[in-house]
């Protein structure tokens, strides 16, 4: 089971910037849903081998904030609100007043489905984050992830130079606006998050590049050493 959840993440991690960053919500649902089964799925079939780290603070720190935020979004009785947020209890105690209402519940968030998603979203992350961390252990996963990021980094690079030479090019199917042409954004739409995701893939090229030169060194010195014993 531990080869398609494998295969499941590097898929992610290879196509999720290429579809407008993940940001159209259609997407970053699907994709948040495909963490969450892979993750979750590896999460049970691994318990007992993590169970120490889950319940150690790295982890329960981040589990804290994804049940603050669930409960953010959950509905509350109005004292409740009162005791957790008065400005919030104040706003809402004011809203029944003019609407004539009685009884009112409401969550603590302004924007509870939103809350809830973005709550959903972390855990995702969270269960992406423990199992690939520990996927990665593997010398061959690190190289594999390396390789993945870097192309994907290439691909996103010469796809901005050919927008910023060629104006008309927009991103992907969705045609080139006055705004933005001439603008490197590659398949992410945003010029900042391109900029930032091109950030995050340099240095991995960076690192995949030392490692395919660090075996040539290797080979240079074992030579010299053999060198060095016939010159003896």
């Amino acid at each position: 089971m531990k080869q398609p959840v494998l295969l499941t993440f590097f898929f992610i991690l290879a196509t999720i910037p290429l579809i407008f960053g993940a940001r159209h919500p259609l997407v970053h649902g699907l994709y948040s849903f495909c963490l969450l089964i892979a993750g979750g799925i590896w999460l049970v079939l691994n318990f007992a081998e993590n169970k120490k780290r889950l319940f150690s603070f790295n982890s329960l720190a981040p589990l804290a904030i994804i049940i603050f935020i669930v409960v953010s979004a959950l509905p509350l009785p109005l004292f409740l609100v009162r005791l957790l947020s008065p400005v919030r209890a104040e706003n809402l105690a004011a809203a029944g007043r003019i609407a004539q209402l009685h009884d009112l519940v409401t969550s603590l968030s302004y924007y509870a489905p939103g809350s809830m998603f973005y709550a959903i979203y972390g855990l995702a992350l969270f269960f992406f984050f423990l199992a690939f961390s520990t996927l990665l252990r593997s010398a061959e996963n690190r190289r594999i992830t390396l390789w993945i990021i870097t192309i994907v980094g290439v691909f996103e690079a010469v796809y901005g130079l050919l927008q910023a030479t060629n104006p008309a090019l927009g991103v992907l199917w969705l045609p080139s606006d006055i705004s933005s042409r001439g603008c490197a954004r590659g398949t992410i739409i945003y010029r900042n998050q391109y900029a930032a995701f091109l950030n995050m893939c340099w240095p991995m090229a960076f690192v995949l590049g030392i490692s395919l030169y660090k075996p040539v060194l290797t080979k240079l010195e074992f030579l010299r050493k053999q060198k060095n014993k016939l010159s003896i």
